[in-house]
């Protein structure tokens, strides 16, 4: 059986619960990547209009975006450090020594908080998270990888994994929550997952994430105050859950996973397809022949927007799309490659 594998680095973005929709028309950034030349450029599209960051002198990437009344917060990466944009002014998090990125963004009382992860001095991925550019290491000695946070009241959440310690030789992810730099693991660690994604909405925590089963198929999870439920389809061999986002009581699922694919001429060959899940029910959004990943999701009012990339003709050429109630609009035109990461309404 092939699979098309897409890794897809999700940011799975956090974002404010507190959104009053208006009569005008709000406003849609998306952050992501555009292959120029050698290197990829860190981009911000705002209603569809691209907003470079980079100048494509090294590789770089925008994996979040969080808007405020005045200010537009981008995090990423360019020139192997950890960098946070605002209003397109970079702002060096590391120096360089060690690879490091931005994976998700949030701001909360004048306070920018930023996640992602810095190669340390054993060259082993440290999470990590910037309050107003000071980093606090989430783990000490052993891996890790912080993916999305999301602050509520004192109260500062972050998504991502670290390596179970109990064999060197065994070493597997474990999906993990820190609450204030606590680590909560959310499965056993017995088989490999992932949290992507985090939402505070009143007092209930969302997370949204991965977990292998026994038979080593990834399937979808969504933990509510650490209780997980199964986002499951019996059509689709796997499913991988990016991002949650929760609103009017509505618990919103991004996520893709694979499907056969009916007009290829091998009769086992899967493509991707992208889904959203409301309150644990499955919504495809493409056409079981495409090849899609969805990376983010944002609910403003009635409106559902969600990112992700499309790919063609074997993975090797790729388009970043902005799904608005399932609709698509591609958000680059020509023969650029492109990704999408993040999606942020106001």
């Amino acid at each position: 059986m092939k699979l098309k594998l897409i890794f897809i680095f999700l940011l799975a973005i956090t974002l404010n619960p507190n959104h009053n929709p208006s009569t005008t028309e709000p406003n849609v950034y998306v952050a992501g990547r555009v292959n120029s030349g050698e290197n990829s450029i860190a981009v911000l599209w705002k209603n569809r209009a691209p907003q470079y960051l980079t100048e494509g002198n090294s590789e770089a990437t925008a994996n979040s975006v969080y808007v405020t009344d005045n200010d537009v917060y981008v995090g990423g990466n360019t020139n192997k450090m950890a960098v946070l944009w605002k209003n397109g002014v970079p702002q060096y998090l590391t120096d360089g020594n060690y690879l490091a990125t931005v994976w998700s963004v949030y701001v909360s009382d004048n306070d920018v908080y930023a996640v992602g992860n810095e190669y340390d001095d054993n060259k082993q991925l440290i999470a990590t998270i910037w309050k107003n550019g000071v980093s606090q290491r989430l783990t000490n000695g052993f891996s890790s990888f912080a993916w999305s946070v999301f602050v509520s009241g004192n109260d500062v959440y972050v998504a991502g994994y670290k390596y179970s310690i109990e064999s060197r030789k065994l070493q597997k992810r474990v999906a993990t929550l820190w609450k204030n730099g606590i680590a909560q693991n959310l499965t056993s660690g017995y088989n490999e997952s992932d949290a992507l994604s985090v939402f505070v909405s009143g007092n209930d925590v969302y997370v949204a994430g991965y977990e292998y089963d026994e038979n080593s198929m990834p399937v979808a999870k969504i933990w509510k105050n650490g209780i997980e439920e199964s986002l499951t389809n019996e059509d689709i061999i796997s499913l991988f859950s990016s991002s949650v986002f929760v609103s009017n009581n509505n618990v919103y699922v991004s996520g893709y996973g694979y499907e056969k694919n009916t007009t290829d001429e091998y009769e086992d060959d899967y493509n991707s397809i992208a889904f959203v899940w409301k309150n644990g029910k499955l919504q495809r959004i493409t056409d079981k022949n495409d090849d899609v990943g969805a990376s983010s999701v944002f609910v403003s009012g009635n409106d559902v927007y969600i990112v992700g990339t499309q790919y063609y003709k074997d993975n090797v050429e790729f388009t970043a799309m902005l799904w608005k109630n399932g609709k698509p609009q591609p958000l680059i035109d020509g023969d650029k490659n492109a990704v999408a990461n993040s999606v942020f309404v106001k």
